[in-house]
Formats: C-alpha cells, sequence, structure tokens
C-alpha cells in the first residue's frame, strides 16, 4: 500500500468498488470506501462483523472463551454485557472511579512528558495498554 495507503485503497476502490476485501499480513481486512455501502453493511449485515481476530496469547489462556472483548456476539456475551452495564458502568460506579481513572491518566500524562523531555520514543499502544491494566487492576 505504500507511504500513502490511504490514497493507495482510493485507487484500489475505483478499480474494484467500494467494497474490498484486503490481506494485510496476516490478517484479512473488509474495506469499505462508500458511505452507503458503510450504513448498509452496518444496519443489515452487522453481526457478520461483530466479532474481532483473537490474539495467539489469548487463545492460550482461553481469554477467548470467557471475555466480552473476544467473545463472539451470542448469549454467552449479552449476559456479560448486561452484567457490566448493570454493575460496572452505572452512574454511581463511574463517578465513584473517577479520581483513579483521573491519576492513572495524569501517570500516563507525566510518563509521556518525562519520555519527551529526554528524548526519548513512546509505543503509546504499550503505555495505553499499560493503563488500562492499571485502571481494570486496582
Amino acid at each position: 500500500l505504500g507511504s500513502k495507503p490511504h490514497r493507495s485503497v482510493t485507487e484500489l476502490s475505483k478499480a474494484y468498488g467500494p467494497l474490498m476485501s484486503l490481506k494485510l499480513g496476516s490478517i484479512t481486512t473488509v474495506v469499505i470506501s462508500s458511505p452507503d455501502v458503510a450504513k448498509e453493511m452496518f444496519l443489515k449485515h452487522d453481526l457478520a462483523f461483530s466479532s474481532r481476530q483473537i490474539p495467539d496469547a489469548g487463545r492460550i489462556v482461553d481469554h477467548h472463551k470467557f471475555s466480552i472483548v473476544w467473545l463472539p456476539v451470542g448469549p454467552k456475551w449479552r449476559d456479560l454485557r448486561k452484567l457490566l452495564a448493570i454493575q460496572l458502568f452505572t452512574n454511581q460506579q463511574l463517578d465513584a472511579s473517577q479520581g483513579l481513572r483521573k491519576k492513572k491518566v495524569d501517570e500516563l500524562v507525566q510518563f509521556a512528558k518525562g519520555r519527551s523531555e529526554r528524548g526519548l520514543a513512546i509505543d503509546i499502544g504499550k503505555a495505553v495498554s499499560t493503563t488500562s491494566l492499571n485502571l481494570l487492576s486496582n
């Protein structure tokens, strides 16, 4: 796709249409380049696109069988989603954890600032993942 993948995908869509399947490394990716096709896909075919690629590390410890993140949409996923909505994501629970979220985000900002001041690179994906795990484990 080169150094400007958005332009390459635009050219591919002119040749092959607004709905394409591309193999990006080992991942098959669906590319929708038309608002009308995107609307149709998400309104009429949403279940076909609702599951996620499960990394090998998640499969090794069976996270894909028990985590709302990796479960396909179905009865178990719906039950977990309801449980989270009722127990974890209520206004009261979110208000109670606001201080912790602010503290962890402040720590992330300070980490990034410190690395930046020393001229060091930041793996933002790893930093955000660590912050998320710290929030979940508190």
